[in-house]
């Protein structure tokens, strides 16, 4: 049996079975002490790295919901540990965010791009760094309706963008609505690889996904995204092209 701890909760692992015990306050509707997840019934998972300021996280979603994980940085080793059994036991949910169905909106089709109205998959790209969104100082208004907070946001490469020809857009989606709320670092190779792996996932009905959080600056409300490592996005690129 496998044993780990983080913020407010503890957990075994064994035989592909996760129990959860709440210390502090529950989680859910309910406030429930304890949870427990086969590995065969999990369809979504994410890894979010701790930094300086914030927690970690591992978020995992089940038919019956969404539970968000929380850790400290000194626990980081035990429960990516944790997070690497799942992968193995639950290869189904890896890769796929932990939220409903991304519903394309009508604002991705002015960019030029044809992409279905429901992706078949969604693509959960793993935090390898923490980039700041770019030009979030015209998107205010976005990002005050998006809210602070954690968040997923949608990459999109944008075909038609005259200030540059490999533009990715972060989307946020709330209540139905999409908002463009900034973009990854112009002329950034990472960026590149990520503007011609949208492209690529877009073909094949997937939405490539990152974590991210919206806070409040000196200047106004911005984002913080993150990203993969350039290794993963190629690795990611092969993968979904073989």
């Amino acid at each position: 049996m496998d044993i780990f701890n983080g913020y407010w909760w503890m957990a075994t692992y064994e035989n592909q079975v996760l129990k959860c015990e709440f210390s502090g306050p529950g989680v859910g509707a309910a406030q429930a002490k304890e949870r427990t997840f086969l590995a065969s019934e999990l369809v979504g998972m994410a890894f979010v790295l701790p930094t300086l300021m914030k927690n970690g996280s591992i978020t995992l979603s089940t038919q019956r919901g969404i539970t968000k994980l929380n850790f400290r940085k000194k626990d980081r080793l035990e429960v990516e540990r944790l997070y690497d059994l799942l992968q193995g036991d639950a290869p189904q949910a890896f890769g796929v965010a932990p939220t409903g169905s991304y519903e394309t909106s009508s604002s991705l089709a002015k960019l030029g791009k044809s992409p279905s109205a429901k992706p078949n998959t969604q693509l959960m790209m793993p935090n390898d760094g923490t980039t700041f969104a770019r030009g979030v100082s015209y998107r205010q208004g976005n990002l005050e309706r998006v809210g602070c907070g954690d968040h997923l946001f949608v990459l999109v490469a944008e075909l038609n963008n005259e200030y540059d020809a490999n533009a990715v857009g972060a989307h946020a989606r709330k209540n139905g609505k999409d908002y463009l709320i900034g973009y990854l670092p112009s002329g950034d190779t990472k960026t590149k690889l990520l503007w011609d792996f949208c492209l690529s996932a877009n073909e094949t009905g997937t939405d490539v996904v990152i974590s991210g959080e919206v806070r409040t600056y000196d200047s106004g409300l911005g984002a913080d995204l993150h990203l993969p490592s350039s290794q993963h996005i190629k690795k990611a690129k092969a993968q979904l092209l073989s």
